[in-house]
């Protein structure tokens, strides 16, 4: 068979941390895991151009069933 690599967890992050032990970034047992290529929630602290500048640096090319990244801002953020 072919192995084919992704990214895109879409929403079965949810599920996957489920059965996921914690984490050495803080995450605890049993909670979501982060989204695609995204940060998880609170780890990125040095911004969203760092969080960028970072999966950038991946070789996407490697995916070959494609990638997930997601950045999200509250209002609070855009106000």
């Amino acid at each position: 068979g072919t192995l084919h690599c992704s990214t895109s967890t879409v929403s079965s992050n949810t599920p996957f941390g489920h059965v996921c032990g914690a984490t050495p970034d803080g995450r605890d047992a049993y909670m979501p895991v982060a989204d695609g290529q995204s940060p998880m929630r609170g780890t990125d602290v040095s911004g969203p151009t760092a969080a960028i500048a970072s999966v950038a640096k991946l070789r996407n090319e490697l995916f070959s069933c494609g990638s997930l990244y997601n950045l999200k801002f509250s209002p609070e953020e855009l106000a």
